[in-house]
C-alpha cells in the first residue's frame, strides 16, 4: 500500500507538501499541487479519513485584545512582491484566519515610519521580514511578541523561522556527487559585516561536507560583496563561470548559493557549456529562477508557504507563553530535479 513518502518521492516534493495537498490544498502552489495530485492518482494512494489524520482538527481560541497581527517588511518593499514573499504572506494570512485573527501588512524600509496601528499598540504580535530596523523603530517593535522569517533580522530579540540553509548546502553537494561530479564548485559572495547572509551558511556547509568527502572545497566569489544591481550580478556570474571553466582540473559541477543562478546558467550557455547536459547544476531557490530556462537546472524549494504557516504557529505559541526562551525553527528544503 503506497504511503505519503511514496507520493512525495514520485512528485519530487516533501512529505509535508503532500500533507498540505490533502488537508489544505489552498496553501500549495499550483505547480506543486498538480504534481502531487498526479502522483496520488498514479499510485492510487488513499488518504486516511479526516478524523484519523494527524494535526489539529479544530481552531484554538486565543485571548487576544485586538485579534490583529502585523506582517512588517523591514527592508525593500520589493521583497513582498517576490514569489517567496507572496507565498509567505498568503499562507500566514490563511493560518491566522483559522483563528479569526486579521493580518495587517506594512513596510518600514527606506526610512518609512512605523504603521500607526503598531505605534498605537493596536496589534497583538508581529511577523517580521528583513533586516533589523534602526534603533528607534526596533525599540518599539521588540516590545511586541515577534517572529522573524527567513534569515535576516535581529540576533537578540524575537523568535525565528527560517530555511535550513546548511542542509541546502549539504544536499546540493550530495546531488552533484551523485551526478558524477569530482570537482564541484560553489559560487557565493562575501558575507557582510554584522549580517547573517543565507548564502554564507550554504557555502560554508558545502565547504565542510566537501572536506568530509575528501574533496578540495572550491568557493568562487567568496571575497566579492553581493552585487547591487542586475548588471553587477551578470558581471559577477561571468567572472565566476570564467574561473570555474579555467580551473585545472576543470569544474564539473556547480552549486550557486546566491540568487545569481539564472545569470550563471546564461553564461555557461554562452561559453558552449550546457547545464544539466555537460555539467550538473544546482541553481538556487526555485522562486528566483526563470521557469523557462532551458535546460532547466536543479532548484531549491525552501517551502515559503510552510515558513509563513509555521511562523504563525510560533507567534501564537509565544502569545500563550510570553516568558519562554527564544526559539529558532528550521524548515527543511527540497531539491527540485527536472
Amino acid at each position: 500500500m503506497p504511503t505519503i513518502a511514496d507520493v512525495a518521492k514520485l512528485a519530487k516534493v516533501s512529505s509535508a507538501t503532500v500533507s498540505r495537498v490533502i488537508n489544505e490544498p489552498k496553501l500549495v502552489r499550483p505547480d506543486k499541487l498538480k504534481r502531487v495530485q498526479a502522483a496520488i492518482r498514479k499510485l492510487k494512494y488513499k488518504p486516511l479519513p479526516p478524523g484519523l489524520r494527524r494535526g489539529p482538527k479544530t481552531s484554538l481560541s486565543f485571548p487576544l485584545q485586538h485579534r490583529t497581527v502585523a506582517l512588517v517588511w523591514t527592508g525593500s518593499a520589493g521583497a513582498s512582491s517576490t514569489a517567496t514573499g507572496q507565498d509567505m504572506h498568503r499562507s500566514a494570512a490563511q493560518a491566522l484566519q483559522r483563528h479569526q485573527i486579521s493580518l495587517l501588512s506594512s513596510f518600514i524600509g527606506d526610512g518609512a515610519e512605523l504603521p500607526a496601528a503598531i505605534n498605537a499598540g493596536r496589534v497583538d504580535g508581529l511577523l517580521l521580514v528583513g533586516p533589523e530596523p534602526e534603533a528607534e523603530a526596533a525599540e518599539v517593535l521588540r516590545k511586541l511578541p515577534s517572529v522573524w522569517l527567513l534569515y535576516k533580522g535581529s540576533r537578540t530579540w524575537g523568535d525565528r523561522v527560517q530555511p535550513d540553509h546548511r542542509g541546502i548546502g549539504r544536499m546540493s553537494l550530495d546531488y552533484l556527487l551523485e551526478a558524477g561530479s569530482k570537482h564541484p564548485v560553489c559560487m557565493t559572495n562575501a558575507s557582510r559585516p554584522d549580517r547573517s547572509d543565507y548564502y554564507a551558511e550554504r557555502a560554508d556547509a558545502f565547504r565542510q561536507f566537501a572536506e568530509m568527502h575528501g574533496i578540495e572545497p572550491v568557493l568562487l566569489g567568496g571575497d566579492t560583496p553581493p552585487a547591487e544591481d542586475e548588471a553587477g550580478g551578470a558581471r559577477q556570474a561571468k567572472e565566476m563561470v570564467a574561473q570555474a571553466l579555467s580551473r585545472r582540473p576543470r569544474a564539473d559541477g556547480v552549486f550557486v548559493a546566491t540568487g545569481l543562478g539564472h545569470y550563471v546558467h546564461g553564461e555557461l550557455l554562452r561559453r558552449g557549456v550546457t547545464p544539466m547536459k555537460d555539467i550538473p547544476m544546482v541553481a538556487g531557490d526555485v522562486e528566483s529562477i526563470d521557469r523557462h530556462l532551458d535546460p532547466m537546472p536543479v532548484t531549491v524549494d525552501i517551502h515559503a508557504d510552510e515558513l509563513g504557516r509555521l511562523a504563525v504557529n510560533l507567534l501564537l505559541l509565544r502569545l500563550l507563553h510570553p516568558g519562554a526562551q527564544r526559539v529558532r525553527q528550521l524548515v527543511g528544503a527540497d531539491l527540485v530535479i527536472p
